[in-house]
């Protein structure tokens, strides 16, 4: 039983092909996921920089008010 060349040369041709478009739509999810994990980051930084902000902002009415009712 005898192949073409031919025909064994357009198959493999074919499964590089897909093998390509595969490992390029495989390339372009990872790009997305690491995208989306540098976002959720930055998301993470502002959250915990706003948390930040609001307790030293409690800390300091806190201390206001402790200081205005000293006072009085």
């Amino acid at each position: 039983f005898s192949v073409p060349w031919h025909l064994t040369v357009v198959i493999l041709g074919i499964l590089c092909l897909l093998l390509f478009v595969i490992i390029r739509v495989l390339e372009t999810k990872i790009l997305q996921c690491i995208q989306e994990k540098h976002q959720q980051e930055e998301f993470l930084r502002n959250l915990r920089q706003n948390c930040h902000n609001i307790q030293n902002d409690a800390y300091l009415k806190e201390q206001l008010l402790n200081k205005t009712s000293f006072e009085a």
